[in-house]
């Protein structure tokens, strides 16, 4: 059996610490820091798989690597992936899955948190020294929202979607 010819088009878009296991059949392992373009179609041309994180895959170049089998996209999102065209070719595309299943929700819940309680716009106001100016304790030039009693709606419910939806249950 000829080794795999795996080809991650930019592996300096994730930190050099994520250690990424070799897989356990004869491979030869080809890493681009990044890739242009007008590069891609010319690095994926004798590839059987393709590592991407960003970078965008279309029906043109996918066209021209008539050995690719799949396409590992080292990120939850497959929108830079012409999946139809993966379709025609039978080409198998898997993202990572169960992908910062803690962060991602936490860091929603700042961000909610910070647009309820207009923290960036009082945060501005003070380093503009709004807060001394005021003459008082505290001022009202921003909203200031509670969560109790909103609303919380939800898009999708994979495993980032639920863990939002479990943080909102607590």
């Amino acid at each position: 059996m000829d080794p795999l010819r795996i080809v991650f088009l930019d592996r300096d878009t994730l930190p050099a610490s994520i250690d990424l296991p070799a897989p356990q059949v004869p491979h030869e392992l080809i890493c681009h820091a990044h890739t242009a373009p007008d590069q891609v179609a010319e690095r994926i041309r004798d590839a059987d798989i393709v590592i991407t994180n960003k970078v965008v895959l279309t029906a043109d170049v996918l066209q021209q690597a008539l050995r690719l089998r799949m396409i590992a996209v080292a990120a939850t999102g497959i929108d830079n992936i012409d999946l139809d065209a993966c379709n025609r070719r039978n080409i198998v595309v898997s993202n990572v899955r169960d992908y910062a299943t803690h962060t991602v929700p936490e860091h929603t819940f700042s961000l909610i948190l910070a647009l309820r309680r207009s923290l960036l716009a009082y945060r501005q106001s003070v380093a503009d020294v709004r807060w001394y100016e005021s003459g008082q304790f505290c001022y009202f030039d921003f909203p200031v929202r509670d969560l109790a009693g909103s609303t919380l709606g939800i898009i999708g419910r994979g495993a980032l979607g639920e863990a939002v939806a479990e943080i909102a249950r607590a």
